[in-house]
């Protein structure tokens, strides 16, 4: 199976966090969020269902800010972070030593292995080769490893400017993907901060929150 992630991409990727991370250190900068905004796509991201004692992956980690916020929230279940960010995940080891943090990325290598959901919060942001073809190759495969369901943001086109070197995604268009490619049951957010939208791909309707 060919890699849609060109190795230029992923290069760049790397560098932009890297310079990020060295600029800011351990701060939501670091990641490219203010700590409102943070706060605030998390917030709409975890609500895609109780999750206090769930097992979770979180998808494009960084340094764990998404644990400490399910910490702060009470969570107890079972956290696994995923990113492809060697120096993100050593901070992130290091904050929360004893907890799983692994440098994978599901383009490159297969993950045999089960969550109740999947999060992913600020993967698709960054303009690459071909954003399309791989938003749509990661949920695809996020969802094959997820249980009950899987949440994600994005920034929506619906916006009064745009960054050259930021991502814009159709809220309907995605839509439409998750609903004819990934499942039945997708619930779209546009209510959060404006700009962007979250959305919930669920397995079964009952997982609905």
């Amino acid at each position: 199976m060919s890699l849609l992630v060109r190795p230029e991409d992923k290069d760049h990727l790397l560098s932009v966090y890297r310079h990020s991370l060295a600029t800011y250190g351990d701060t939501p900068e670091a990641v490219c969020w203010s700590n409102a905004s943070q706060r605030y796509r998390f917030r709409v991201l975890t609500e895609i269902a109780p999750l206090e004692s769930a097992t979770v992956l979180d998808y494009g980690c960084g340094k764990g800010d998404l644990y400490c916020y399910l910490l702060e929230a009470g969570y107890r279940g079972t956290y696994t972070g995923f990113d492809i960010n060697p120096e993100l995940l050593e901070l992130a080891r290091a904050k929360y030593p004893g907890v799983r943090f692994e440098q994978r990325d599901i383009e490159q290598a297969s993950i045999n292995e089960q969550f109740e959901y999947v999060l992913i919060s600020g993967i698709f942001n960054n303009r690459i080769s071909d954003n399309e073809g791989v938003m749509q190759s990661v949920l695809r495969r996020c969802l094959a490893l997820t249980t009950r369901g899987l949440a994600f943001n994005a920034i929506s086109t619906y916006v009064n400017f745009r960054e050259p070197e930021m991502y814009y995604v159709s809220p309907e268009e995605i839509f439409r993907f998750c609903m004819t490619d990934l499942s039945p049951w997708v619930t779209l957010r546009h209510d959060n901060l404006p700009y962007n939208f979250t959305m919930y791909v669920y397995r079964k309707a009952e997982w609905r929150r």
